[in-house]
């Protein structure tokens, strides 16, 4: 079976990342179905070591992290991540290395299978989350890092039983699912808090720090608040960008948490090594999956305090899905910057374009629409770095443009 094949078989299945008209209630997202998925295939996550990780920005890359250093101690390591960054492989990996299209068609069907034989109909996240922990279980991991999707308590990787849990910093996004306020989103994001399991959180805005204080005194989980500047915690010197040292951090607290150790030298190699999509450096590009408000603050002040980028003449050329607030995220964006918008046309977000097009308003202040990729190239020869941001759709189909080899 092709590639393509087995994803448009995948994506038949109900989607919620793409159908996202689908109110944030019981009767679209529950746990039933995964718990279900999951007996119907022996419960492969039943002996995992596991480390559940949630949180508005940042989880991604600690995730990386963490599994970059349990993997670099000698322990074999399963990681599960989204959205994926280059394709649907890159979300499940074992050691470093995603998944092959061979193996991937393979863990779709068996899943696929059982949930035919319990008489499922899985989401696709459900899908996504019952192929890792059956890839982790064949592989014989010693850890899965678990990175939720959306929210928390009613994610598919909330059926987990972890040893440690990790929340990283919580702001506002998602809203039209998780709240309009600090206090709904962090509840949603502290749901992953289990009764006595230890819980490692970056420091948070007082209505977030205040929620997931409540939840771990509730479930008796001991907390820990982990923070760049806790003395002698991370190595020194690490390379930009410096919006990725309170992951580290965390990510570092965590590894040692669970009895890792690691020399100074080969941990500061471990996390000065880039998270693809994530301040990615390719030529005169630079890629960041940045899609909510807070993550476009933490990149812009990252690329100010770059010292290899300082003076130079830089280009940003943004798209970001329509339930994101366009306007805003373009604003944040010194008016020295050269600021586009690229036209991207998802095919599974039919209304995504004209959404955007018409929230870009018309007038003096519109930036410059950029209808395909040789635009972005005219943009490039004239700056010394472009930015390419607002949306891992974006990076995805720019790393696919500059043929980076998926690894």
């Amino acid at each position: 079976m092709s590639p393509q094949a087995v994803l448009d078989r995948l994506y038949a299945y109900t989607d919620f990342a793409r159908r996202r008209t689908a109110s944030y209630t019981a009767k679209h997202y529950h746990l039933d179905g995964m718990r279900a998925l999951l007996a119907a295939l022996g419960n492969p996550e039943a002996r995992l070591r596991i480390v559940h990780v949630a949180g508005t920005k940042g989880k991604g890359s600690t995730c990386h992290y963490l599994a970059r250093l349990l993997t670099e101690s000698g322990e074999k390591t399963g990681l599960y991540t989204s959205p994926q960054v280059f394709d649907e492989r890159d979300r499940i990996r074992v050691g470093g290395r995603p998944l092959s299209w061979a193996e991937f068609t393979r863990l779709f069907e068996a899943c696929e299978r059982a949930a035919r034989r319990a008489k499922l109909r899985p989401t696709v996240f459900e899908f996504f989350t019952a192929m890792a922990l059956v890839h982790f279980k064949a592989c014989g991991v010693s850890f899965a890092v678990m990175e939720t999707g959306l929210g928390g308590r009613l994610d598919s990787t909330n059926v987990l039983s972890p040893e440690l849990c990790l929340i990283t910093p919580i702001d506002f996004d998602h809203m039209d699912k998780l709240g309009d306020t600090l206090d709904a989103i962090a509840s949603e994001k502290a749901g992953i808090i289990k009764r006595g399991i230890p819980v490692l959180t970056s420091p948070q805005r007082p209505a977030a720090a205040r929620v997931i204080r409540q939840k771990a005194e509730r479930e008796r989980a001991p907390l820990t608040i982990v923070s760049e500047n806790d003395a002698g915690l991370l190595p020194p010197a690490l390379p930009s960008p410096r919006y990725q040292d309170g992951n580290r951090a965390l990510a570092l607290a965590a590894f040692r948490r669970l009895g890792g150790e690691l020399g100074p030298r080969a941990a500061h190699r471990v996390l000065s090594s880039p998270v693809a999509g994530r301040y990615q450096r390719l030529g005169r590009y630079l890629l960041d999956g940045a899609h909510n408000p807070f993550a476009v603050e933490r990149l812009v002040d990252s690329v100010k305090r770059d010292p290899h980028l300082r003076g130079r003449r830089v280009a940003v050329v943004f798209f970001c899905l329509s339930d994101k607030p366009l306007k805003k995220m373009l604003g944040l964006f010194p008016r020295t910057w050269a600021r586009h918008y690229f036209d991207l046309d998802l095919a599974w977000a039919p209304g995504n374009r004209a959404a955007n097009l018409a929230a870009l308003g018309g007038g003096k202040g519109r930036p410059p629409v950029l209808a395909d990729w040789k635009a972005v190239e005219a943009v490039s020869r004239v700056h010394d770095i472009t930015l390419l941001t607002g949306s891992f759709s974006l990076v995805s189909h720019a790393l696919r443009e500059l043929q980076w080899p998926l690894v």
